[in-house]
C-alpha cells in the first residue's frame, strides 16, 4: 500500500487588520470581476510551496527551519491583476518588503538538502483574491495599501475537497532577530 502525501506548503498569514482589509476588498474585486471571492479561512500569502511531501518529511522541515533569524515586518499591498489563463485576481506589493525578500531566500536555502531543490523559481509574493474571474477589476493601483503585519510564518498542509482546498497548520514559526531569540 502506498504512503498518503501530504500538499504541503509555508505561508504568511494576515493580521486581524490585514484580514479585515483583504476580505473586504476580495469581496469587491469578485464583485467587480464576476469571480468567486476567497474565503477567509484561505487567505494567505505562500513563502515556498512544497508539493505532495511524505509525511515523515515534516520533522525534517521542523528542524530546517527551527533558528530563523528574520525580523518581523509589514507588506503594503497595493497592486490587483488577473492571471487570465488561471482566471485568479490577485493582490501584490509594487515593492515586496527585505524581509519578506530575506525570509523567501532563507527558507528556500534552508529547504534545499531536504528537498533536493535545483530550481530556482522567480518569488512571485501575491495572495489570491478571486477565482474563475470573467473581467479585470476596476482598478490595478489601490489608493490605500492593504497592510498586513508579519511576525510569524507557518508550515501548512493542503486538502483538496468539492468547495477547494482546506488548510491545516502544522507548525507556526514566530519571527524574532537573531539577538532575540538566543
Amino acid at each position: 500500500m502506498s504512503e498518503r502525501r501530504l500538499r504541503l506548503f509555508f505561508a504568511l498569514w494576515p493580521d486581524a487588520d490585514g484580514a479585515a482589509q483583504t476580505i473586504a476588498l476580495s469581496r469587491v474585486v469578485a464583485g467587480q470581476s464576476g469571480g468567486k471571492a476567497t474565503p477567509p479561512e484561505r487567505m494567505h500569502l505562500t513563502l515556498a510551496f512544497l508539493g505532495a511531501q511524505s509525511p515523515h518529511l515534516v520533522t525534517a522541515l521542523r528542524a530546517c527551519v527551527s533558528d530563523f533569524a528574520v525580523q518581523p515586518f509589514a507588506i503594503e499591498f497595493d497592486r490587483i491583476g488577473v492571471w487570465r489563463t488561471t482566471a485568479i485576481a490577485w493582490l501584490a506589493a509594487s515593492r515586496p518588503p527585505q524581509g519578506l525578500v530575506d525570509l523567501n531566500r532563507s527558507l528556500i536555502d534552508a529547504l534545499r538538502p531536504a528537498l533536493r531543490i535545483d530550481e530556482e523559481r522567480a518569488f512571485s509574493p501575491h495572495v489570491t483574491l478571486a477565482r474563475r474571474v470573467q473581467r479585470k477589476p476596476l482598478t490595478s493601483r489601490l489608493e490605500a495599501a492593504v497592510v498586513w503585519r508579519i511576525g510569524a510564518f507557518s508550515l501548512v498542509s493542503s486538502q483538496q475537497g468539492g468547495d477547494g482546498p482546506s488548510y491545516r497548520r502544522i507548525e507556526d514559526w514566530q519571527l524574532a532577530p537573531r539577538d532575540a531569540a538566543h
